[in-house]
């Protein structure tokens, strides 16, 4: 393993907290079969599980593998929010970097090899892989990319099917079920790729709506802990409360960024989230093939989604950032800073934002809530994990059944010590107090992890060249005018060319 290491940052805020719920937990409890598809639901914490020796958090390798100190060549994306999930600054810099750090030397240790990181800009890990598959090179065991970069090429053959390699057992719950349930197919149960508690950013890319509590007790408003704990909290809810809030703070006569408003949002990746938290599906698998298929079902609830976003939005107590230069998930922080800034009584954000802008947030009086349902008859919240979430999978170019199996093993390995390590650490941060300044923020927390739900459309959208269908809904959902019917009526055809494609071309992978 490379000791040259390159977590930016000494301690990651958000997580600290994230692992304090019963999260590990929440994304990676339960095994397969026991949540809907595409959905997470907490369980035990890892110290549950050892307790009452739960078998789904056992890890069940055999005792004697021994691979020799044979070196195992782990391309990542070395990006923020990303590029401490395999890599760490050493012991002396922190507890989660140290977690880290054992971590690898646990998995190191159980199979007696030795880890080799090998960082790669984001944008260049999928390329790298393809040319060390076309040239035979096998200068990557293991590749660790942003879904939304990995998911093309998992669906053309280049990464293996996870359910055939020895030693991997993605059902356990050290592994998040609902992203196995999210990239499996067919009815033979391929899987090309898998995500857990390793990928920290399984946590960090969950969008959630961030307000300002002294502002909400000037004014009145209800207990935002009650509102959603009573499932109360919905988009008409949330037009509500900021209504008459804009204030002309700059005295100039127009709105812009040095006024004050209810709700400050962008047009770009802020508005992926709203699909999700409607429950609301463009694309879904037959039960039993798995094969895929565009919902036109699902168009008049978009339509009707677009109502209620569209009032919010140009609502004149909202400021909405424009395009991807000024609202891009995990690079710009115009919308946290505006609210740090005290120009805003809510706004929607990662749980990264919060990470970053920790300092400025410190002194102030927040709390958290998820992304708000569609109306009260929504059974529950759904909350919207960003596509760049981090997912693992086995370079297709590694032919050799052995190497398969140890590589099966690292995996597997991996996964169970980010569960058992990685936790803990983020949990015993004292900056966590910081994070969590009551009690209710902490159930709020569980309420937001407990909800994750992954979707196809959403997720996994950058596969359909041309009509990519969470891009596609920015503009209709942010716009002035309700044009969904026109909009998408040339969807289903498309869509359903491109999907008879991939199906096809996946029941054909090995």
């Amino acid at each position: 393993m490379k000791r040259k290491f390159s977590l930016a940052s000494v301690l990651s805020l958000a997580l600290a907290l994230l692992m304090a719920l019963s999260l590990p937990l929440g994304l990676a409890s339960c095994g397969k079969g026991e949540t809907p598809a595409g959905e997470s639901s907490a369980g035990e914490t890892t110290a549950q599980a050892e307790e009452t020796e739960d078998p789904s958090y056992r890890c069940d390798l055999p005792d004697d593998l021994n691979y020799g100190d044979a070196t195992v060549h782990i391309l990542y994306a070395d990006c923020p929010g990303r590029n401490d999930e395999f890599v760490s600054d050493g012991l002396e810099a922190g507890q989660v970097s140290a977690a880290v750090y054992e971590r690898n030397i646990a998995v190191e240790s159980q199979l007696h090899v030795k880890l080799d990181m090998i960082p790669a800009g984001d944008e260049e890990v999928a390329e790298k892989m393809k040319l060390d598959i076309s040239g035979g090179l096998q200068a990557y065991d293991i590749v660790a990319n942003g879904t939304f970069r990995a998911v093309t090429p998992a669906m053309s053959g280049q990464y293996l099917n996870l359910s055939r390699v020895e030693n991997l057992n993605t059902s356990k719950s050290y592994w998040t079920q609902g992203f196995n349930d999210l990239i499996t197919f067919t009815d033979q149960d391929k899987q090309f790729l898998a995500s857990g508690p390793v990928a920290i950013s399984m946590f960090r890319f969950v969008f959630l709506t961030l307000y300002n509590e002294t502002i909400m007790n000037d004014r009145h408003i209800p207990d935002m802990y009650e509102t959603v704990m009573n499932g109360d909290w919905t988009l008409d809810y949330q037009l509500s409360i900021i209504q008459d809030l804009y204030l002309d703070k700059n005295a100039n006569n127009k709105a812009d960024t040095g006024d004050f408003f209810g709700f400050v949002t962008g047009n770009a990746s802020s508005v992926d989230p709203y699909t999700v938290a409607a429950n609301i599906h463009m694309i879904i698998k037959d039960p039993d093939t798995k094969e895929l298929s565009y919902n036109a079902d699902a168009i008049p609830a978009v339509s009707d989604l677009c109502d209620k976003v569209q009032l919010l939005y140009n609502n004149a107590a909202t400021y909405v950032y424009q395009g991807g230069a000024e609202d891009w998930a995990g690079k710009t922080k115009n919308i946290i800073q505006a609210f740090t800034a005290g120009n805003a009584m809510m706004c929607t954000c990662l749980f990264l934002d919060m990470e970053t802008e920790i300092a400025d947030l410190a002194g102030m009086s927040y709390g958290i809530a998820p992304i708000p349902k569609y109306d009260k008859s929504q059974s529950r919240y759904y909350s919207y994990v960003q596509d760049q979430v981090t997912s693992l999978g086995i370079s297709a170019g590694i032919g050799d059944a052995d190497r398969q199996a140890m590589l099966g093993a690292v995996m597997e390995s991996l996964a169970y010590h980010s569960n058992r390590l990685i936790p803990p650490a983020y949990y015993g941060s004292t900056l966590s107090l910081r994070f969590m300044q009551n009690p209710q923020s902490k159930e709020i927390l569980d309420l937001i992890f407990d909800t994750i739900q992954f979707d196809f459309s959403s997720t996994c959208s950058n596969i359909f060249t041309g009509c990519v269908i969470r891009d596609n809904l920015r503009p209709l959902y942010s716009g002035k005018k309700n044009n969904v019917s026109s909009a998408t009526r040339g969807w289903e055809s498309r869509i359903t060319k491109l999907l008879e494609g991939y199906n096809q071309t996946i029941s054909k992978l090995d």
